[in-house]
């Protein structure tokens, strides 16, 4: 039986990605490991200024969390809170839990998780 989605990731050209399975987000993320392998889906983002690495940052499901990592992308990745104003940066590497409202700043490219299916 398939997942059911904890959410969406509504890119900052309007298109949105229901997360129902681990994800990696960038330019080119398709040569990454884990979409080769069918472990992951590939979320490509179109961004001519080069600011977002070609696998920038992976979204995993762990049970009913939400986790984004950092692949140790050129200009990292920040998330902000709904809670707060501020931008925190990622370590790469460090899984992070996210919720409903959470911003994925790569790069100069904004994603954000929302809460439903759009």
């Amino acid at each position: 039986m398939p997942r059911p989605s904890l959410g969406t990731l509504v890119l900052s050209d309007g298109n949105s990605v229901p997360v129902d399975r681990d994800m990696v987000l960038g330019r080119d993320p398709l040569s990454h490991d884990d979409v080769v392998a069918g472990r992951a889906k590939a979320v490509a983002i179109n961004d001519p200024e080069l600011s977002v690495s070609r696998a920038h940052a992976e979204i995993r499901l762990d049970g009913w969390d939400v986790k984004v990592t950092d692949c140790g992308s050129s200009n990292g990745t920040e998330i902000v809170r709904p809670d707060s104003p501020d931008a925190t940066r990622l370590e790469p590497g460090q899984a992070t839990t996210i919720v409903p409202g959470t911003k994925l700043v790569l790069g100069k490219y904004t994603v954000t998780f929302s809460a439903g299916v759009q």
